[in-house]
């Protein structure tokens, strides 16, 4: 009887895993340039399997977007200097950044994770375009570890479970 306990508590773990985190109804992904990166990373999760680009006619939506705030006092200091010295000395912007990723139904949002960060990012002015979306490279690497964030913080949220048994209730359930 041991045995059979051991062997089952494995499967009950499984179990209790998936029961947490079901999957999501197909789902339109929505993006900025920087998050646009973040689709493969989210899709690989469980709950976001159904996730397409093109699920036009779906009601149900993921954004996900960058914002930042910008300390003025930096930029336009760090950018006087730069246009001084004709680009010697690089520009320098420090501000929040943040990432959100909204659920929205129907245009309503239903859940918002927002994943915050104050950065300071060094540009050259004539190094050509800033590639990082003005974050750095320590920036970008940040902005991708908020998808495992954002993936747990999803994966307890009561408001998508509910979602999707009210959609399996009406719809049936997802065929997996």
């Amino acid at each position: 009887m041991l045995l059979m306990s051991a062997l089952l508590a494995p499967l009950a773990a499984v179990a209790a895993d998936t029961a947490s985190s079901p999957v999501l109804p197909t789902l339109r992904f929505a993006a900025d340039a920087l998050g646009n990166g973040f689709f493969d990373q989210i899709q690989k999760a469980p709950e976001f399997q159904k996730m397409d680009r093109e699920a036009l006619g779906s009601p149900i939506e993921l954004r996900v977007y960058h914002t930042y705030r910008i300390n003025r006092g930096s930029v336009t200091t760090t950018g006087l200097l730069s246009a001084v010295t004709i680009g010697i000395l690089p520009v320098v912007a420090s501000g929040e950044h943040t990432i959100v990723y909204e659920i929205v139904v129907n245009g309503t949002p239903l859940s918002t994770y927002k994943y915050s960060k104050s950065l300071t990012h060094a540009h050259n002015i004539w190094s050509g375009a800033d590639t990082t979306f003005g974050m750095g490279k320590e920036g970008v690497e940040w902005a991708r570890s908020t998808v495992d964030l954002f993936l747990k913080d999803a994966g307890v949220d009561p408001k998508l479970a509910a979602l999707t048994t009210e959609f399996d209730y009406y719809f049936g359930a997802a065929k997996q």
